[in-house]
């Protein structure tokens, strides 16, 4: 059997109402099971009698229904609005005994205009589909696979493998760059659960950009060293294969597939090996990526640590200054008021104010002037644009659920400007892009970097063809704090991304894409100098 037995499925099940409910502290998340003549199997958290009974209800209802999504509103004032989504979990190709399954959320209604369920929903449900889907179909494995990975379960992909192939236990690796070593990611079948591969160490680091694919079989005298941390002594492995997970020729991991001394299966062949792989390269992109973005986050916090304290108090300094320059203005307009007055008395706090708002005014200025000093020690040089998209194309490019394309152009665009801030800044729009292109369920789903230089300017464009921009945002795009994200988002990236711009001589622009989506256009002048 290449999928996985029904008890596995129900564990699973159980594992993931719990953690989505700890996770998404706005929402509920259940999941009803129902076989013929029997009650249904309930996963969800206590409390929730009357809704769980509706979204059985629901299922019986739309038993031949094609939509699988239904609604039902739960609000009983109008200041407490919630909403029951019910999404039933079809399952293609069932084999005998496959229950009916629907999977539900209590949240807040969608908006008129939005065409899609809340994103914590639509996870949910899709890693519930991938569980159920091993358990109970027929269907092709390399699609269960597939499937497993692109929800985010290696566990469940490494569990099918090892179903598909025979083999007793399996390892995922990701290559870390930085340190050039293999770190396991998951486990399956074995004991031990973190191991460490320098590259060109052990059969797994021995794989490369270049080589592709390890066999190791211990009775082959003249074949590789069983070198591995402790698995060919304590597992009594006989036989490995991995293969290697790239991406352009970059190496992202690797798969690896374990048999013992008593299993009489074989390899797997090198075109099931190289097509398992690539069913786990989605998954590991992102890992990948993730693994740079935490290490470009300690990269910046080093470099935050050794500022100056007067460069690290800039932000701090811009803020109390306009709050004071706020508490002056008000100490200002009651001064004038008690001037007015005819007692003696109010005219002495008048003057005291004045005094006061003065001595204030003055302390800012200072201020303003050493956070202006400041600002003007950057990091600005000169920065090949061509060649920072080319550099950072990985991260671009690492979300594969929707079509991403970068089109750096043939010359290189030299600017003057902070690096580290523009690659910041163009993350920022491509992750807004992305984002916004994700809620977009029907039609083209596209996001597009390109780099262009006109007579004076070299400009880079980030168009997507997603929802758009909503009309509740669009004159506050660029203020702090203001996000249109419904479950996320702290109303800081676009923020920095017109501050970096203005402390680099460029700008930031929006406007909407003929058809639907948005452009994002940073625009910098040229830098013709030789460096």
């Amino acid at each position: 059997m290449v999928g996985i037995s029904d008890r596995e499925a129900v564990v699973e099940l159980d594992r993931a109402v719990h953690r989505f409910n700890k996770v998404h502290s706005s929402y509920t998340f259940g999941v009803v099971l129902r076989t013929e003549d029997a009650e249904p199997t309930l996963f969800n958290p206590p409390g929730f009698e009357p809704q769980v009974a509706l979204a059985i209800k629901s299922l019986e209802e739309t038993q031949d229904d094609p939509n699988p999504s239904i609604e039902i509103d739960l609000s009983l004032e109008r200041d407490e609005r919630r909403t029951l989504f019910v999404y039933r979990l079809n399952i293609p190709n069932p084999r005998q005994g496959a229950p009916q399954a629907a999977a539900w959320c209590i949240g807040l209604p969608r908006e008129r205009a939005q065409d899609f369920f809340p994103l914590p929903f639509r996870d949910f449900a899709a890693w519930c589909i991938a569980y159920l889907l091993a358990a109970y179909s027929r269907t092709d494995p390399y699609f269960l696979i597939a499937r497993a990975f692109q929800v985010g379960s290696a566990k469940l992909g490494l569990s099918l493998l090892c179903n598909l192939s025979a083999a007793d236990a399996a390892i995922l690796w990701i290559y870390r760059p930085k340190p050039k070593v293999f770190e396991t990611l998951q486990v399956v079948g074995m004991s031990h659960g973190r191991h460490h591969l320098g590259l060109g160490k052990g059969i797994v680091g021995q794989l490369s950009p270049t080589r592709s694919q390890i066999l190791f079989d211990k009775r082959d005298p003249n074949g590789l060293k069983p070198y591995h941390p402790d698995l060919f002594k304590t597992e009594n492995w006989e036989r490995c294969q991995a293969v290697a997970v790239r991406s352009r020729g970059l190496l992202l991991g690797a798969l690896s597939l374990y048999w013992s001394e008593s299993s009489p299966a074989e390899y797997m062949s090198r075109i099931d090996a190289y097509r398992v792989s690539d069913l786990a390269y989605g998954f590991l992109i992102t890992e990948w990526a993730q693994l740079l973005v935490l290490e470009a986050e300690d990269t910046y916090e080093k470099m935050i640590r050794r500022l100056t304290p007067a460069q690290a108090l800039v932000p701090f300094l811009h803020d109390v200054q306009k709050a004071l320059r706020e508490a002056t203005t008000a100490m200002t307009s009651a001064a004038v008021i008690l001037n007015s007055s005819p007692k003696e008395l109010n005219r002495g706090l008048s003057q005291q104010l004045t005094s006061a708002a003065a001595f204030v005014d003055n302390c800012m200025n200072r201020m303003g002037r050493l956070a202006l000093l400041q600002e003007r020690r950057s990091g600005r040089r000169r920065v090949d644009l061509r060649r920072l998209l080319v550099d950072n194309r990985s991260l671009i490019e690492l979300h594969s659920t929707i079509r991403i394309e970068v089109n750096p152009g043939n010359k290189p665009v030299f600017v003057q400007a902070d690096r580290l801030e523009l690659e910041r800044a163009v993350l920022n729009l491509v992750s807004n892009a992305v984002y916004w292109t994700e809620m977009k369920t029907m039609g083209e789903r596209r996001v597009t970097v390109s780099l262009r230089a006109t007579r004076e300017d070299a400009i880079i464009d980030v168009e997507d063809t997603g929802v758009g921009v909503g009309p509740a945002v669009r004159d506050t795009l660029f203020e702090r704090f203001v996000t249109g994200r419904p479950d996320s988002g702290t109303g800081m990236g676009l923020f920095l991304a017109r501050e970096t711009m203005r402390n680099n001589g460029g700008t930031v622009e929006f406007s909407d894409r003929y058809g639907g989506g948005a452009v994002f256009r940073l625009r910098l002048p040229h830098s013709k100098e030789p460096e």
